[in-house]
Formats: C-alpha cells, sequence, structure tokens
C-alpha cells in the first residue's frame, strides 16, 4: 500500500512540476540558463567550457557542474537557480552551465524539457573507443582525479576486462559502462525529439583540439554571440584562455575535472569487436546530427 501511495505521489508531483518551474520563472530573481552543454564524458567538455566561460557575452554557472538533471533533481529548482546570476547583472550577457554527465543520463533530456523548453544544446563528441579509455583511466588510474580522492573504489581490472564486461552486458553501473557511453546517436536521440534539431549543435572534439577557431565559429554562430573574441584567443597568446586565467575556485575546478592523459592499448580482438560494435550507432549518428565525423571513417565496413 505505502509503495502505491509513493508511486501515485510521484506521478502526481511529475505532473504538476512543469507548472510550478513555469510558474516560478517569472518571479524568481536569478536567470535560467540559455544553453547547456551537456557531454560526453572525457571529450573536452572543460575545455570548451574554459572558451566560453572566458567570452564577455557569455556567463557560467557559479559551480562548473551542478548535475541538477541528473542526481540532484531531488534539491529542487530553487537549489538549481541558485548557481546562476541575478537577472539585473547579466546586462545582455547569455547564461549557461556545463556538465558532461547529462548525455549519459536517460532522465536529463526528460527533465530539462519540462524545466528548460527551449534550451540551446552543445554536444561535444570524441572517438567512441578513445573517450571509453579515457573514461577507464579515470576510474582506474591511482592518480586520475578519481583515484586520488577514491583509492579504495579503484576499478581493479584491466581495460579489456572492463571492456569486456561492458559489452556483454555485466556492468550495471551506469558511469562504468565505458563502451556504451560511447553510443553517442543513442544518448542523443531523446534531445533531439524533446528539444528539436535547431536548438542542438554537436562538435567534435578532434576539432576543438586541432581547429579551435573553426569549433568556435560555430559555437559563436549557434549561440548568436560575436565572434571576435574567441580570434583574438587563437591570435595572441597572451589572451588565449588558460588555467591561469581562472580565479581560485575555478582553477580548482578545472585543475578536477581534466585529467592526465595515458598511454594505454587494448587487445586487437577486443579493439576489433568495439569497431563492430559501434558501427551502426555511428551510422545512426550521422543521419541523426547530418554531420560526418572524422573519426566515423574508421568504424564503417
Amino acid at each position: 500500500m505505502r509503495s502505491y501511495i509513493r508511486k501515485v505521489k510521484n506521478r502526481i508531483k511529475s505532473t504538476l512540476l512543469p507548472y510550478y518551474y513555469k510558474y516560478y520563472k517569472g518571479f524568481s530573481k536569478h536567470s535560467y540558463p540559455d544553453f547547456l552543454i551537456i557531454g560526453a564524458l572525457k571529450s573536452g567538455t572543460t575545455s570548451l567550457y574554459q572558451y566560453l566561460n572566458n567570452h564577455s557575452g557569455l556567463v557560467s554557472s557559479s559551480k562548473k557542474e551542478t548535475n541538477f538533471f541528473s542526481w540532484e533533481y531531488g534539491k529542487g529548482i530553487k537549489y538549481y537557480l541558485k548557481h546562476f546570476p541575478l537577472k539585473g547583472t547579466l546586462n545582455g550577457r547569455k547564461v549557461f552551465e556545463s556538465c558532461p554527465h547529462y548525455l549519459a543520463d536517460p532522465k536529463s533530456s526528460g527533465r530539462i524539457k519540462k524545466i528548460l523548453p527551449n534550451v540551446k544544446i552543445i554536444a561535444i563528441l570524441r572517438d567512441p573507443i578513445e573517450r571509453a579509455i579515457s573514461n577507464y583511466n579515470y576510474f582506474a588510474n591511482p592518480t586520475s582525479f578519481f583515484g586520488i580522492r577514491n583509492p579504495k573504489d579503484l576499478d581493479k581490472r584491466t581495460v579489456d576486462e572492463a571492456f569486456l564486461d561492458d559489452l556483454q552486458g555485466k556492468e550495471m553501473r551506469l558511469f562504468r559502462q565505458f563502451c556504451r557511453l560511447s553510443l553517442y546517436a543513442k544518448q542523443l536521440e531523446p534531445y533531439y525529439k524533446q528539444l528539436g534539431k535547431k536548438n542542438i549543435l554537436v562538435l567534435d572534439f578532434d576539432e576543438l583540439k586541432f581547429t579551435p577557431r573553426d569549433t568556435l565559429k560555430k559555437v559563436s554562430d549557434f549561440l548568436g554571440i560575436d565572434n571576435l573574441e574567441f580570434e583574438l584567443f587563437e591570435d595572441s597568446k597572451e589572451n588565449i584562455p588558460s588555467e591561469i586565467s581562472f580565479d581560485k575556485k575555478q582553477k580548482k575546478e578545472f585543475s578536477a575535472y581534466n585529467v592526465q592523459n595515458y598511454s594505454l592499448e587494448i587487445d586487437k580482438k577486443v579493439k576489433q569487436e568495439l569497431i563492430v560494435f559501434y558501427a551502426k550507432d555511428i551510422e545512426k549518428l550521422k543521419k541523426l546530427t547530418g554531420t560526418s565525423f572524422k573519426w566515423s571513417n574508421k568504424y564503417m565496413a
């Protein structure tokens, strides 16, 4: 009986929340975000955040990752909005949050639609295997941010063991499904259905890394902001956003979310299995986004 009552309450709450948030937005002193960077994990979201946070026309949440639309949703809208500036302080700037967990979390897209129905979404994707390896290293390497803070929870499996467990469906922990978290089309599809293609920009990690000016031009066009500042970042070494340009709090977060690069090879048979595993999803990704990524060719038969 208690279980039934709880389900009814949750259903009523889920139905009424959008109306409450819409009402609350009218008298809230805090601004709502204009766009979100949703992921993917280990795909350059912090670097993109760094660029955008140094643009005079943009302002980020006070906390880099609120995780509100994933596991902090129960804390409510007041908790979420306290991370954003007051409306009267914006002076025309656009507001944003960066949280790479939103792409991976299956509930986030629906929650975002309910609270931010007109929000713009930016996703940045990386070669699926490279991303999976980086994700594994985060949880397995003792010198990573996770390893330093949680030495007892380090993943003791080899990378091949971890990948095979995931491919065989044995891994139940969402954020240790290293291979499945690189199924980008599967994760992006709910966002396209909920928010529409015109509100979504998908970027390539390699392009941000090697041709940042072109990538930032896409971002500025998508958001309707001045691209000149991004060009200045590229033209002048003194003006390129860097960890040094962050205040102490931001610098600490930047260091925390950027893990070192590690050299790691996976078994050839496992790699071939992954190539086959990703092929259909990448084909679907091309149709969904209208984009052909440079790394996608090696997954095509």
